[in-house]
């Protein structure tokens, strides 16, 4: 009889998959953002949680600061390079 498949999510924690579900639905959300809201922060790096953008800054040192500051838990970190282009880095 073979082995018992390990499914993923037997070795992560339900939390973690919600954080992970959460930046997902960020990602989508901010990828079908109004260009508007876009062009506010393009060339800046943007923290998003929950579908809202929490904070921003020209640096990612900048942004870590103002992160800090808030203790938002994991977000969703991007910069808007153009308003269809987003680039983003996942913190863990």
């Amino acid at each position: 009889m073979a082995p018992r498949r390990q499914r993923l999510s037997d070795t992560i924690s339900p939390e973690l998959l919600r954080e992970a579900r959460t930046r997902q639905r960020d990602e989508k959300w901010l990828s079908s953002a109004s260009t508007p809201i876009l062009r506010r922060y393009h060339g800046k790096y943007v923290a998003v949680k929950n579908r809202k953008i929490l904070a921003s800054s020209l640096t990612m040192n900048g942004l870590y600061e103002k992160i800090d500051k808030l203790n938002p838990g994991m977000v969703l970190i991007t910069k808007i390079e153009k308003p269809s282009l987003l680039v983003y880095v996942e913190l863990h």
